[in-house]
């Protein structure tokens, strides 16, 4: 026995070494030697002198550094590759975990040379899962924001409600890798200036777990990085602006950024009465809901239109800083207020059953309301020693509303008035939502062993005190409304690398969550308060998650791919109280499965595609069974026997860029199909009748209640070409796809299929002529066709086209004229709806000053008088046409003034 184990002894002793060397991992960081930015993307490799069939290899990162894992005790080859840098080669010898340093990579030459003879710039680059824009190829006026200059890069779109890349959501913009204003890309857009950036960068970062852990599990964050000139690192620069027109109107608005070197510091402030917002509006407590409820397709397009006259104020700040090594810090708050007076016209048509005439309902309405938000967010990073570090994430969201809302409405059937209403609606909410996760990693000596614990909880409220009064019946009734929800969760994750390329990782996950909803509402008389106990109620509902995780990934130089095993375990224990005692217990086993990987082609072309599995808990307010009336006409209630919604998804992403002709193509595609996907049935009273004590459902009211439902499918395709004009000098951009939504629902009982099929279009052209003539032009058009299983005489179809330029022109002695105008053509689903409107807007200023940096214009919006605001909501129940106030035509007078003071030096 002893000289077995001697031999035993003397084989490990004569193999450790064998597995010793496999362990080596060398780390370096890669950087334009002309810019000094870090280059993104790169392909490294470490190729074994002596035996060439051994290569490993990495990525660049976002910040240009790369690490190579399982090399052997050998001489190696290292080579860095990227388009449009020459390859940089260098022999080491590799002997231990070692840094290779900052490596300089020289651009080449041979493509600057051509680009230089064409007077052009290389607009759109892939590297790796990264698409870049440089920012000197798209030309913009000397003022332009951010916001001004990705507006023209190929396949972005910045709108009022926020940022899309080629049709795909931008969740944040980060300014050099540093969040920036949290989750709010229209705020970061619009207060960096354009001339600050140096490149845009947008891919999908990986998930606060991933990026700690070090394993990808294909769950990402679709982000733009602004990376700045390095010469505007260093010092001072914002905008102050200040003006007054006619019919009382006025804007302020001023930013100002302090960055030094890691540093970051940014002050914003506005306040104006037309319409001008340069952040996401914000109510995710939910106390701004739409009274008529319904699941809604806006129209068959992703736009919104801009609704009544809102006048706001906000102010935030933007803090980061970090010391390499140690700590980062990224923090931000943010303030705002909105006042908004608006006077609507609404026309619905219900589907109420085969062989039954539709019923009509006209409303008109005028609402007032202020809302106010306060959010603040604060991500902390520390790097406790080599092996263990901490990352803090808490965020706080406060806010108010305060409405009235008066409200006329008659409903018809065959042109006779079936029911009316005359109402004054006011409401008074507040509400918070506080969160908070703590993640902790530890590193083992093995590379790629790690074990992270994630500890979080949410703690979130509401509060309401509404009145309603009858105008005709005169009564009044007061609802008020609590709600709370406390969650706490918690998760392990052990990851163990597999080989030389493959990682598994194990998680457990639980969380538990308590939420209570109570409703109490009363009859007001001048003698006494009544309570109506049936719209009065409480619900008390607690939720169990358990859910261990499975997680295989594997790369290799030109691709990526991993594996995924969920198994979730749900229980919920709903207990109502109030007109009807029920308690229910149900509980749900859903198995998880996703699959995800990341391929890249020659010439530059990526594939990414991801299919996952998720599920839905309906929320409080789906599942308490108690009515709530405050909309006389439109009556809800809950469904305590709602069950989870299961959802398949599938997206794929194609992207590939040819340098050479300067042209980039993607193409995005999502799908998405529902089991018991949550909707509403909708049901119209066609007698009195009593729902429950002191509760009475009049003729022709509707009354809706989520019920889960199958057969929901989603689906949508878009494929954005860009390319040169050269003799022109235009970028353009021309993007095509089409859409597929089938959506059930019920009325009256009857199952109604709505199907609409949807293709859109879209072309731009952006001059690149030079600053002092910038233009874009673009025309949009999308057509919907909405066919129904139930009375397909109410099938339609409708166009929405679009056309819209911009021009901004220096002349003379510098002399500003500005201008844009927006051709919007409704054919709309009834006759009556069809419209067509322009708005034109026009300035002319004059710069002045030092260096330019003061500019007093006069303006004028909506110069033809023609302004107007539509939009269309279609269900498997019912459609609906609106129409709102405007701001009208009006004159301003301002003046600008620039900061700039930039340092040099890093």
């Amino acid at each position: 026995m002893h000289n077995y184990l001697l031999l035993f002894s003397l084989i490990l002793l004569t193999l450790a070494p064998a597995f010793a060397q496999e362990s080596i991992t060398i780390t370096g960081k890669l950087v334009d030697s002309e810019s000094g930015e870090p280059v993104v993307g790169a392909n490294v490799l470490a190729i074994n002198v002596k035996d060439s069939a051994d290569t490993k290899f990495a990525v660049s990162d976002a910040n240009g550094e790369f690490s190579i894992k399982g090399l052997k005790r050998a001489f190696h080859k290292v080579v860095a590759q990227s388009v449009g840098y020459q390859n940089y080669i260098q022999f080491y010898r590799i002997i231990e975990d070692a840094s290779l340093g900052t490596i300089m990579i020289e651009p080449d030459t041979k493509l600057l040379d051509e680009v230089e003879v064409k007077d052009e710039v290389i607009p759109v680059e892939q590297r790796g899962d990264t698409t870049i824009y440089r920012a000197d190829a798209f030309k913009t006026n000397p003022d332009a924001s951010a916001a001004d200059l990705v507006s023209k890069m190929p396949g972005v779109v910045v709108s009022e409600t926020g940022v899309e890349a080629n049709g795909e959501r931008i969740q944040q913009v980060l300014v050099d890798g540093k969040r920036f204003f949290g989750q709010d890309p229209l705020l970061a857009l619009n207060t960096m200036p354009a001339e600050a950036i140096h490149q845009v960068e947008i891919f999908d970062q990986l998930s606060e777990r991933s990026q700690f852990t070090g394993f990808d599990d294909g769950n990402t964050v679709k982000t733009m990085n602004l990376v700045t000139k390095e010469d505007k690192r260093n010092g001072q620069f914002g905008t102050l602006q200040a003006g007054i027109g006619t019919d009382n109107r006025y804007a302020l608005e001023g930013s100002f950024n302090d960055f030094k070197k890691q540093r970051q510091l940014t002050i914003m402030g506005m306040s104006n009465n037309v319409n001008q917002k340069n952040f996401t509006d914000s109510d995710q407590l939910g106390v701004r809901g739409n009274r008529r409820g319904g699941n809604s397709l806006f129209g068959g397009s992703d736009a919104q239109v801009p609704v009544g006259i809102t006048r706001t104020d906000g102010v935030g700040i933007n803090y980061s800083n970090e010391k390499k090594g140690k700590w980062k810090l990224e923090s931000n708050y943010f303030y705002d207020r909105a006042e908004l007076n608006n006077d609507e016209e609404n026309q619905r048509e219900t589907f109420t059953g085969e062989n039954r005439p539709s019923q009509l309902y006209n409303e008109s309405s005028t609402l007032n309301s202020i809302n106010r938000n306060h959010r603040a967010n604060i991500r902390y990073e520390r790097q406790i020693n080599s092996a263990n570090s901490l990352v803090f994430t808490p965020s706080v969201s406060i806010q108010s509303n305060e409405a009235e809302e008066l409200t006329d409405g008659q409903t018809f059937v065959a042109n006779e008035l079936v029911n009316q209403t005359e109402n004054n609606y006011q409401s008074q909410n507040e509400g918070y939502s506080v969160n908070g996760d703590l993640l902790w990693r530890k590193r083992f000596s093995k590379r790629g062993r790690t074990l992270l614990w994630n500890f979080g909880t949410t703690l979130q409220g509401s509060d309401g005190d509404d009145v309603f009064t009858d105008l005709n019946a005169d009564t009044t009734l007061n609802y008020l409304r609590s709600t709370s929800e406390s969650a706490f969760r918690t998760e392990l994750s052990y990851t163990e690398p597999i080989g030389l390329s493959s990682q598994l990782q194990t998680s457990y996950y639980l969380e538990q969550r308590s939420r209570n909803s109570e409703l109490i509402t009363t009859e007001l008389a001048s003698s006494d308060v009544a309570t109506i106990s049936g719209l009065s109620g409480n619900l008390e509902s607690d939720i169990l998650i358990h859910r261990p995780t499975l997680n295989f990934s594997s790369r290799s130089f030109n691709r990526f791919f991993g594996l995924e095993l969920a198994l979730q375990h749900t229980q919920l224990q709903n207990s109502l109280e109030g007109a009807t005692q029920e308690t229910t217990n149900p509980s749900f086993t859903k198995l998880l499965p996703a699959v995800y990987g990341r391929f890249s082609f020659g010439n530059g072309a990526t594939l990414f595609a991801r299919y996952s599995t998720q599920v839905a808990t309906p929320s409080t307010q789906q599942l308490q069974e108690f009515v709530d009336n405050s909309n006389p006409l439109f009556f809800s209630v809950g469904n305590v026997d709602l069950e989870q919604s299961y959802t398949h998804q599938f997206i794929s992403r194609v992207a590939k860029a040819n340098i050479e002709k300067n042209t980039s193509i993607a193409n995005l595609t999502i799908v998405r199909a529902t089991n018991n996907y949550v909707t509403n049935a909708i049901y119209t009273s066609s007698t009195d009748s009593v729902l429950s004590e002191g509760v009475t459902l009049s003729r022709g009211t509707q009354i809706s209640q989520p019920l889960n439902i199958d057969g929901y499918w989603n689906v949508r395709n878009n494929t954005t070409y860009s390319f040169l004009i050269s003799p022109l000098k235009l970028n353009m951009t021309a993007g095509v796809g089409f859409s597929y939504l089938r959506n059930p629902g019920l009325a009256n009982n009857i199952e109604n299929i709505s199907q609409t099929y949807g293709t859109n279009a879209r072309l731009t052209a952006a001059s690149n002529i030079s600053e002092s003539v910038d233009f874009n032009l673009s025309y949009t058009a999308s057509h919907n066709q909405i066919t129904n299983s139930v009375q397909t005489e109410r099938d339609n179809d409708f166009l929405l086209q679009s056309f819209k330029g911009s021009l901004n022109l220096i002349f003379g002695k510098n002399f500003v004229f500005r201008t844009d105008i927006t051709y919007d053509v409704y054919n709309g689903i009834s006759d009556s709806f069809d419209t067509e409107y322009a708005l034109w807007n026009a300035s002319l200023a004059k710069k002045f000053l030092k260096n330019e940096l003061g500019e007093i214009s006069i303006s004028v919006f909506d110069l033809l008088s023609q302004n107007q605001s539509v939009s269309q909501e279609i269900t498997s129940a019912y459609l609906q046409e609106t129409r709102a106030s405007v701001l009208e035509q009006y004159f301003m007078l301002s003046f600008t003034y620039q900061i700039r003071n930039f340092k040099s030096g890093s």
